[in-house]
């Protein structure tokens, strides 16, 4: 679920002429669901945190501290396979996973530079590996800077155990 952080997924885009499209928050959660995946811990399973299919030849993205410490397994679906953690950038916690898939799902990706202050969004993930979750908030802050860096400030409530 962009990266404690969650893909949050903009439920709110520009539509045509730059005229908002407000799509539910349904519509989001049934359209990134088949991206989402269950990072775990061990060949059976065991549930770490969530990742997000982002290209369909089996590119996920995750948090850095979901694929540290062991081996690496995500499960899509009722299928675990074993996960190559391609590489790591700890000062954005985000790590990018490949497992040997083509033709996954993958999430749609909007332009942060078209986000607004107030404009929904949706998160989506499996929080402790238990169920779908889905939360929604709104943007507080499109770009702030922490550290010299560029941060989307969401006012949005996380379900326990959903980093990834």
């Amino acid at each position: 679920m962009l990266l404690l952080t969650i893909l949050g997924l903009a439920a709110v885009g520009a539509g045509a002429a730059g005229a908002p499209m407000v799509y539910e928050t349904e519509e989001v959660v049934e359209s990134v669901w088949p991206a989402v995946a269950i990072v775990a811990s061990d060949r059976a399973g065991t549930p770490r945190a969530t990742a997000v299919a982002i290209h369909q030849d089996g590119y996920l993205v995750t948090n850095v501290h979901a694929v540290t410490g062991s081996a690496t397994w995500v499960k899509l679906g009722d299928r675990v396979l074993a996960a190559e953690v391609v590489a790591l950038d700890e000062g954005e916690d985000l790590a990018l996973l490949r497992v040997p898939r083509r033709g996954m799902p993958a999430a749609k990706w909007g332009d942060s530079d078209e986000l607004k202050a107030g404009q929904r969004v949706v998160a989506v993930g499996v929080p402790l590996g238990l169920s779908l979750a889905a939360q929604e908030g709104i943007v507080s802050s499109p770009v702030v800077r922490v550290d010299e860096r560029p941060r989307i400030l969401l006012d949005l409530a996380v379900n326990r155990g959903n980093s990834g």
